[in-house]
């Protein structure tokens, strides 16, 4: 069973755009990192919303790394509009979700990306059609899709509910918050809600891999769903909400312009054009990468989640990872990670001695974290 699982991630991560918005707080990322103009910064590409995000701090360059090419596809998408489109048209197609001139916006941008990127966003522009099932380009791709079922398998039969629920994202107060949330909690789970987070298929379009969800069950009570539901209410009654962007998108499809990810505020437009070319795209694993320009150095590494699932599929290549973060490691390199656990000991034969961990700085950061969905960050200074 665990290799039908393993074989079914695989195949949907080999041939899907998986995300399409960063699921990582990149307020906390700047806040730890301290991005500045000396910095050379290596990220995982994901949806590219974070790497346009760490462009404001000015870095030097940034190598933004995915072994997907549809994550890089996305990536270049938006760094085309910010070359020869408009904001109205970055506010359209990624604001929005979606537009009647969406076409006319490909068009319009569509030589300034790779060939690659060129044949992928040819099949699937169509994702921006308002006319496609009244659904946005948010509920597209492995992940929008699941979140489409989730949201809409949610107070089922219960539409006034629904209704009270969406309210939360105009609370002004934590009180206000807590009142709506504790009003319409058990709505919120009905039976079919229950089992779809329970379905490793839909854990794996969301792009929780079988060792991430078995640490999960490991080390939280309640497993999977009690995990899920415990970080629901801790974001939601926790954490002030009028800027929570993340969990907005995937309960309504779109942005609004007071709670959208920076990269889209009108604000930085100029300045993000003018320093896009910053980023270049890899299409490789973190070690490939690194192994192919054995004479650069790097200031940060932003590894998000996947030492997770290489601590438990491959642990030799986690190892020959290390080997290249630290051969090519500026001095005081910083380190940057999350996990489902609620630590990251799977590290420690090949860090042990080198990674100055700074737990007093990421378990504060993890606490104020917008989105809730990882058990632990890690922040370290590499020695």
């Amino acid at each position: 069973m665990e290799i039908l699982k393993q074989r079914f991630f695989s195949s949907i991560h080999g041939g899907n755009l998986v995300y399409n918005a960063c699921w990582e707080d990149p307020r906390l990322d700047r806040e730890l990192m301290g991005y500045n103009g000396t910095s050379h910064i290596v990220c995982i590409t994901s949806a590219g919303c974070n790497v346009l995000d760490y462009l404001l701090d000015d870095p030097a360059a940034i190598y933004s790394v995915d072994v997907n090419p549809r994550q890089n596809a996305l990536l270049e998408l938006k760094k085309s509009i910010f070359k020869k489109g408009t904001y109205e048209d970055l506010w359209a197609l990624f604001g929005q979700g979606a537009s009647p001139h969406y076409r006319e916006i490909y068009a319009k941008v569509r030589d300034e990306l790779c060939e690659w990127s060129q044949n992928y966003w040819d099949k699937h522009i169509r994702f921006f059609d308002p006319g496609k099932g009244a659904k946005t380009f948010y509920y597209h791709g492995s992940a929008g899709i699941a979140a489409w079922a989730l949201k809409n398998s949610m107070f089922t039969f219960k539409p006034k509910a629904k209704a009270k629920a969406l309210t939360i994202f105009d609370a002004e107060t934590i009180e206000q918050q807590r009142e709506i949330f504790d009003a319409v909690e058990k709505d919120m789970w009905s039976s079919i809600a229950r089992l779809l987070v329970r379905t490793p298929v839909i854990m794996a379009m969301l792009g929780v891999p079988t060792p991430q969800v078995s640490l999960i069950r490991r080390d939280f009570q309640g497993g999977l769903s009690g995990f899920i539901r415990a970080a629901l209410r801790r974001v939601f009654t926790e954490i002030p909400i009028h800027d929570n962007y993340f969990w907005r998108v995937y309960f309504t499809g779109h942005y609004t312009p007071d709670c959208c990810p920076s990269y889209l505020k009108p604000e930085n437009f100029d300045v993000l054009r003018d320093r896009v070319g910053r980023i270049q795209s890899h299409t490789d694993t973190i070690s490939g990468f690194l192994s192919k320009y054995p004479e650069q150095h790097y200031t940060h590494y932003n590894l998000l989640d996947h030492q997770d699932w290489l601590a438990w599929r491959h642990p030799d290549l986690l190892g020959e990872e290390w080997e290249w973060v630290f051969k090519q490691a500026s001095p005081n390199a910083q380190v940057l990670m999350r996990s489902a656990a609620l630590n990251v000991d799977f590290c420690k034969p090949w860090t042990e001695g080198r990674l100055q961990w700074r737990p007093e700085l990421s378990a504060a950061a993890h606490q104020r974290c917008r989105i809730g969905t990882y058990g632990s960050t890690h922040y370290a200074v590499i020695a």
